[in-house]
């Protein structure tokens, strides 16, 4: 039979636990651990769910609104935003002559 304070001990790491993952559910403490674990996940059943395997043409370009501005991708500057694509495509010629 355990010992009462082996059992207190369980519980109250059960609770930390716990209470560490409803923080990070709403929001209030964000888990780095837990936010690559889903990503992994999600990655994984991707990859299994493909029907054919993965399409290497698919290319997926994570970029922040602050290079976004900085770049001027919103503005008349076509330059920019074909340098952008040149930059991702290097076997194709974007920028217009």
């Amino acid at each position: 039979m355990p010992r009462p304070f082996h059992i207190a001990f369980r519980i109250g790491l059960s609770l930390c636990i716990v209470l560490a993952l409803m923080l990070h559910v709403s929001g209030f403490y964000p888990l780095a651990l837990v936010n690559r674990l889903e990503q992994f996940a999600y990655d994984v059943r991707l990859r299994f769910t493909l029907p054919g395997g993965m399409d290497s043409r698919i290319v997926i370009a994570d970029i922040d609104e602050q290079s976004l501005l900085r770049e001027a991708f919103y503005s008349t500057n076509i330059r920019s935003g074909c340098w952008l694509l040149t930059w991702c495509f290097p076997s194709r010629s974007a920028i217009p002559h």
